[in-house]
């Protein structure tokens, strides 16, 4: 992960590429598992990521477009103890070079978990909170309107439109679609709501 600088936060983590041009006025958030590597419960193993179809063409048309790609994940294998830090680190940067061109800006990755943290400390950064946000909306110059977010689960939802962010995108998939339809029959996703999509070539 030579191209990126890791920083360390009390039960969270950031990754930044030295190479992200903050001249960019929108971003599009990306939530990992499921949006950009398949979802299979708490990866802890390198032959276990592979991206999911699509994500690489998107990243780089929406790059094209003048985003800046930040990635938002609730990481909860780390504070469980399934997986270390250091063992993070190894399965994103094999993630990285698995997306080859189609890099992501910025990483940004909550390790709190209400019952396994040791301390508080950035709670809001697990989704539905939007402490990831907020962190990238304050150090980087962009127009929260031309904002987007694509997640799979209404948690991603909650925390973009928290702050302010109203064009979103869940990918329908087999594991989520209850929890979609509950949160939509409740109506606790209000604003401007979310498109539901099959593929991640409907974005756009």
């Amino acid at each position: 992960m030579a191209e990126y600088v890791y920083t360390s936060l009390d039960n969270a983590s950031v990754i930044t590429s030295k190479y992200m041009d903050i001249a960019r006025s929108s971003i599009l958030f990306l939530d990992r598992d499921g949006i950009i590597i398949k979802d299979v419960g708490h990866i802890s193993k390198i032959e276990d990521v592979e991206l999911v179809p699509g994500i690489d063409r998107l990243i780089l048309r929406l790059k094209d477009a003048g985003m800046l790609i930040v990635v938002v994940t609730n990481q909860a294998s780390v504070p469980r103890g399934i997986i270390s830090v250091d063992k993070y680190i190894e399965l994103t940067t094999h993630m990285l070079c698995l997306l080859g061109e189609s890099t992501p800006d910025m990483i940004l990755s909550s390790f709190y978990h209400p019952i396994f943290s040791k301390t508080n400390c950035n709670s809001s950064w697990r989704k539905p909170g939007s402490g990831m946000f907020r962190y990238a909306l304050d150090i980087l110059d962009v127009d929260i309107n031309k904002c987007i977010m694509i997640g799979d689960r209404p948690s991603d939802v909650l925390a973009a439109e928290a702050v302010g962010i109203s064009t979103n995108y869940l990918l329908k998939t087999e594991r989520y679609a209850d929890e979609i339809c509950l949160y939509k029959v409740n109506n606790k996703i209000r604003g401007k709501g979310f498109k539901l999509i099959n593929s991640l070539d409907n974005v756009g």
